[in-house]
């Protein structure tokens, strides 16, 4: 899927520019963001005398917000690094043995890569970004039996993103937008004594947002 993603995005780029009519968008800019994310978290476990292993892709909410700087690359196009920041609370649990639960959460996200953007209207953009990404999987294991101790991990994990988005122009200084993001993050993996297992993660977002330019 990112493949793919990148190559659209190269390809909507190239038909854009030649039609563009307004210069590419420049500057500081910062911007808020909300929407619907799916993540995909898996996991196993064994702990000498279970194992449990689980695959969940569950639906909800991210929030969170991006700074970035965009500069001319040519009257067209512009391209420039971003920071950016997002939130979740997305979390799946199932029952593994008697009362013995096991959860998996996905927590912040934070990234940072390269855009390009190119106007196709006096007040429509498209761009598509990537780059790295680091986020936070949860893995809980919840022995109510009392026969192991409870097990906790929580991993920050590196990966990557790539995104395609629109801005739309709602002010001078004031833009709106609708973006999608893909990211994947490396594999955990952890042995603690007779305790092992790994965990992974994928995020897809579907955000609104809006932002000021300056």
């Amino acid at each position: 899927m990112p493949k793919n993603l990148v190559l659209a995005s190269i390809l909507a780029l190239a038909v854009a520019m030649p039609a563009a009519a307004a210069p590419a968008p420049t500057g500081v800019r910062i911007e808020g963001r909300g929407g619907f994310e799916r993540i995909t978290l898996s996991a196993r476990y064994n702990d000498g005398l279970e194992q449990w292993s689980g695959r969940s892709s569950e639906n909800g909410i991210s929030y969170g917000g991006e700074i970035g700087y965009d500069l001319a690359a040519s009257d067209n196009v512009s391209f420039g690094p971003y920071v950016g920041l997002d939130f979740s609370d997305t979390e799946y649990c199932s029952e593994v043995y008697g009362l013995d639960r096991a959860c998996l959460s996905a927590g912040r996200s934070v990234t940072a890569g390269l855009r390009i953007a190119a106007p196709v209207s006096d007040n429509v953009t498209i761009y598509a970004k990537g780059g790295y990404a680091n986020g936070r999987l949860k893995f809980r294991y919840d022995d109510f039996e009392n026969i192991l101790e409870d097990y906790r991990i929580v991993a920050n994990r590196g990966g990557f993103h790539a995104g395609l988005g629109t801005e739309i122009a709602l002010a001078r200084n004031v833009y709106a937008k609708a973006e999608y993001v893909y990211t994947n993050y490396k594999v955990e993996r952890f042995v603690d004594g007779e305790e092992s297992g790994t965990l992974d993660g994928r995020r897809q977002q579907l955000v609104v947002g809006m932002g000021l330019r300056f």
